[in-house]
């Protein structure tokens, strides 16, 4: 935490949040009741503690800290107001000033001067996400038709000659040498490539498609592979998002430069970066074997679909494809 800024913490009863990710429930509860545009220049905060109430409750905190104390006035009154926070707040609601900084809770990004959500903010981006998602299904848009490009295939030469696959570790194997780097863990790919890929192997593997919100970014585009028709070992691959600034995307290829030496000057390139988009897909080594009861269907597509996906993605999202 930050001391000597005044600060005003949120509790909430985590018995009374339907969810075992009570952490992500809060925080959306948070963000229907505030609007992020008027809290800028807050630092943010989040965790669970270990106080325990004399009705037994179990606390998760979110905390705000601003020099501005009409912000923190305003938070408050607005969840003093929010039917959804009282039925899960604990007692008291509320703690102000000083007294926050018994807690040692957790980073969960700061909003700058623009009212952007910045730095590490896993729970908090997570939930602003889906709450973002929520909001525009309210808001009628009329639809607009994306043209769809017609596509140059073979996408590059790295995908002109491909070979006689028929399993999952074939495949990766086929990623990982071709599309991967020096240490062979992961991989990254041009969206016309990914295309390239699961086109040829149409009759082997199932695509699915999701869009949803993550620690790293508000709108990540998620591809994955599974053996035709069940669930177990996948390729998962991540790409196609906006960091939330410019300036974000620049600071985490800094970073990802700095943990990873063989990577030093590439990380731009190999996500695509433009401004603050990564246009790249990027796929992990990690076959994480999903059980059935966690796989569903419902983001299943078919593998001829990805490239239209992709151009109405990329229409959405408002990135101009390099050819």
């Amino acid at each position: 935490m930050v001391y000597n800024m005044p600060a005003i913490e949120i509790q909430f009863d985590i018995t009374k949040v339907e969810s075992r990710a009570y952490g992500i429930e809060c925080w959306k509860v948070f963000w229907r009741t505030v609007d992020i545009k008027k809290i800028s220049s807050t630092l943010l905060f989040g965790s669970d503690t270990d106080v325990m109430t004399n009705d037994e409750e179990r606390i998760y905190c979110i905390a705000v800290r601003s020099f501005d104390t009409v912000i923190l006035g305003k938070i408050r009154a607005a969840l003093e107001k929010s039917t959804e926070f009282q039925k899960i707040a604990a007692s008291p609601a509320f703690i102000e000033s000083a007294l926050v900084e018994r807690e040692n809770m957790i980073d969960a990004g700061r909003v700058d001067s623009e009212g952007n959500l910045v730095g590490y903010a896993h729970n908090s981006r997570v939930a602003l996400g889906i709450v973002r998602k929520e909001k525009n299904r309210l808001i009628k848009v009329e639809q607009q038709s994306t043209p769809i490009t017609v596509r140059k295939k073979p996408a590059s030469s790295r995908t002109k000659d491909f070979p006689s696959i028929s399993s999952l570790k074939e495949l990766l194997s086929f990623l990982l040498t071709n599309f991967g780097e020096k240490n062979k863990s992961e991989f990254w790919v041009t969206p016309e490539e990914l295309c390239d890929i699961v086109e040829k192997y149409a009759e082997i593997f199932q695509v699915q498609w999701d869009v949803s919100s993550c620690g790293l970014s508000e709108d990540m585009t998620y591809v994955t592979l599974f053996n035709k028709g069940k669930a177990g070992e996948n390729i998962a691959l991540k790409g196609l998002f906006p960091f939330p600034t410019e300036s974000e995307a620049k600071n985490f290829c800094y970073d990802r430069r700095q943990n990873f030496e063989y990577l030093f000057g590439q990380i731009e390139g190999l996500w695509g970066i433009q401004g603050r988009f990564a246009t790249n897909f990027n796929g992990k080594s990690m076959n994480d074997l999903i059980e059935e009861k966690y796989y569903t269907r419902k983001h299943d597509i078919d593998a001829f679909d990805l490239w239209p996906r992709i151009c109405r993605r990329r229409e959405a999202l408002g990135i101009s494809p390099k050819y």
